[in-house]
């Protein structure tokens, strides 16, 4: 209250027209408060629809004072009592030199004593409280230095409007353009103890008395030197004296952080002097960092590089995700919400794991076309996502072509080659053996960049390390990164080797359905129409019977066993499990007659909902659904049907 300047009502607010253009007298002060009309600042359906206006100790009040020309008055010292603003002109007790809290306390009982205070009431606000201390603070117009940023600003969007800066994602361009298209000067001085103090004096002359820094009418005493005696002598031009005659006093703030840190790509390399190294390192190419300081960071130094330099520091900025906490809020020291990393280590080991299975596999071999056909295709799409920034989907491919491909498939489907020491199988062994170690040791490589540790200490257990002759590298991280051979790719194998998989998928299917052991091997039959596919399946029987656990053979024309289960692998290919001697027929009976109360329990509450009045009115996709669900259980119960005539005559018979 003791530096309000204005009360604000809404223009359109009728229950304060006649007020208009007219003023308050101040409870405890000899001035006039006027009132005035704002738009902006005025909600008149919250509260009583007047405003008070303090444009020296509010953000939002200061732009009101700025749209309205307001007076602006600080009443706070620095210490956060009441200055000279606090003297009464009513005749009543002065409350400067009371502290904020006493004062507020102190002005509420004088306009009670006055009959002023017309009530109160709980009002919700933000606040802004210190994240050190913990105090609240109080805003107050204090002199600062402010940097002019709208032509460096310009030159920042330009570069990347014509593709001279690229950001990635390219989402981050939205940021990048919200920012700085409505860019305001840049308050670069800081009241701290630490940092770049800022290399302006205020000058003065010996003996000269009523200049003071802290009055803005001052402000044109201000001089910049690199060094004191460089300032000094722009300060006696200034004043028309002897630099002998000039009194300096350093500013004490220093410059924002974000200042000495956009700096910092020319800066290290001996900047502003032309050194070797500014010549042979800067510019950089590629910048990485965190979304979050886009603007603070990344673009401070765009902004000073072209204003400094008038050269981009970079040519890339590549914004790497935030780790967050459960609720989303950035990890933090300050907020206390980061992790132990020894904790998240022994809780979910995601290195560790990964490397495990890698050290496991190293141990085994890997053969086959399609493994080098993978392979390829793995290298190549790492190589692509990496020139692309694409960290996290190179990284998945990494870890599926060692997790998904190399040690879930590959790995068991060549165990009997490798264990075949017979002397006809040495031609197949030692073909397994060579890609085995082609794969894991590109493999490594691979997945170097993201796992150095494990995959470092792997390869160099590879067979063969030491011998290799004189190109073999000391270290993984001196090796080449591989490139991948399109001529390896061959997707005839990887589609022949899909429809096997599709196979074993079936087959250990039913054998789970059917509760049959995973050591019991079961008598199967693949009918395959397709004469191509056939072939394929017919040269890898072996591969399903080694993953799917079964004994296979191709369907040779003749009928299949009566108990044998069905299950329709693809549209051209059919497998058959024999069963007999690894179920109890009746059991099965008793099995399917329970699921089938079931199924019958929930088709006729489908059929209700879908029959009831008004069901036409329903979602279109919710009837959909609806539909999609009664055909499926529809089918299932034909399924359900067949099977049970099925194991009825079969438990019969027995």
């Amino acid at each position: 209250m003791l530096g309000d300047t204005a009360v604000a009502v809404h223009p359109d607010d009728s229950r304060f027209k006649h007020l208009h253009g007219k003023s308050l007298k101040h409870p405890f002060q000899d001035r006039l408060i006027p009132i005035i009309t704002d738009k902006i600042l005025v909600d008149m359906t919250k509260g009583t629809g007047c405003v008070k206006v303090t444009p020296a100790h509010d953000p939002k009040d200061y732009d009101t004072g700025k749209r309205h020309d307001l007076e602006f008055i600080t009443m706070l010292n620095d210490d956060g009592s009441i200055n000279h603003m606090g003297t009464r002109t009513d005749g009543g007790e002065t409350f400067e030199g009371l502290m904020r809290y006493d004062a507020r306390i102190a002005i509420e009982k004088a306009l009670e004593k006055k009959g002023l205070l017309k009530g109160k009431a709980p009002n919700k606000m933000n606040i802004g409280v210190c994240s050190r201390s913990g105090d609240i603070l109080e805003p107050r117009i204090t002199p600062q230095w402010y940097v002019n940023c709208s032509g460096m600003a310009k030159r920042a969007t330009d570069a990347v409007r014509n593709g001279e800066l690229k950001i990635m994602p390219k989402t981050h361009e939205k940021t990048w353009f919200h920012w700085l298209d409505n860019i305001q000067d840049w308050c670069v001085s800081r009241q701290l103890w630490w940092g770049h103090r800022i290399p302006a004096y205020f000058a003065t002359k010996k003996g000269e008395t009523g200049v003071t820094k802290t009055d803005m009418k001052w402000n044109d005493r201000w001089v910049v030197g690199r060094t004191e005696a460089e300032a000094r002598t722009k300060a006696a031009e200034l004043l028309k004296c002897g630099e002998g005659d000039v009194v300096l006093e350093q500013d004490e703030d220093v410059l924002d952080t974000w200042f000495s840190s956009g700096l910092f790509p020319f800066s290290v390399f001996g900047w502003p002097d032309r050194t070797d190294d500014l010549d042979a390192f800067f510019p950089t190419s590629l910048l990485e960092t965190g979304m979050d300081i886009l603007f603070f960071w990344v673009a401070r130094m765009v902004m000073m590089g072209l204003e400094l330099t008038d050269k981009l520091p970079f040519h890339t900025v590549y914004l790497h995700a935030m780790v967050r906490d459960k609720n989303g809020k950035k990890m933090s020291k300050s907020l206390g919400n980061v992790i132990d990393p020894m904790e998240f280590v022994d809780d979910f080991k995601p290195q560790v794991n990964m490397g495990k299975v890698v050290w496991e596999s190293g141990k085994m071999s890997v053969r086959d076309k399609w493994m080098m056909s993978k392979l390829s295709k793995a290298c190549i799409t790492m190589n692509q996502n990496l020139n692309g920034y694409e960290f996290g989907i190179a990284q998945q491919t990494g870890y599926a072509l060692w997790i998904n491909e190399i040690c879930d498939v590959y790995l068991e489907l060549v165990k009997p080659v490798v264990y075949d020491k017979e002397p006809a199988n040495a031609d197949r062994r030692w073909a397994a053996q060579a890609v085995l170690w082609n794969a894991l040791e590109s493999g490594l490589r691979l997945l170097h960049p993201m796992m150095p540790y494990v995959t470092e200490e792997l390869w160099q257990r590879l067979p063969g390390r030491g011998s290799l002759g004189a190109d073999e590298k000391p270290s993984i991280m001196l090796d080449a990164y591989p490139q991948g051979d399109a001529s390896y790719v061959d997707e005839a194998v990887e589609t022949a080797m899909d429809s096997v998989m599709e196979c074993i998928k079936s087959f250990r299917s039913l054998k789970q359905q059917y509760n049959i052991k995973t050591a019991d091997k079961p008598n199967c039959v693949v009918k395959c129409t397709d004469e191509v596919t056939a072939a394929a399946l017919s040269k890898q029987l072996d591969d399903i019977e080694t993953l799917a656990k079964v004994t296979v053979k191709m369907d040779d024309g003749k009928p299949v066993a009566e108990t044998c289960s069905v299950v329709v692998v693809s549209a051209t290919i059919t497998a058959y499990m024999d069963l007999a001697g690894f179920i109890d027929y009746g059991k099965e009976v008793a099995k399917i007659q329970k699921e089938q109360k079931k199924l019958d329990f929930a088709l006729a509450t489908l059929e209700k909902k879908m029959a009831a009045p008004g069901y036409n009115t329903v979602p279109e996709a919710v009837r959909a659904k609806n539909d999609d669900e009664l055909k499926a259980s529809t089918a299932k119960k034909a399924e359900l049907q067949s099977s049970l005539e099925k194991f009825t005559k079969l438990a019969a018979a027995k």
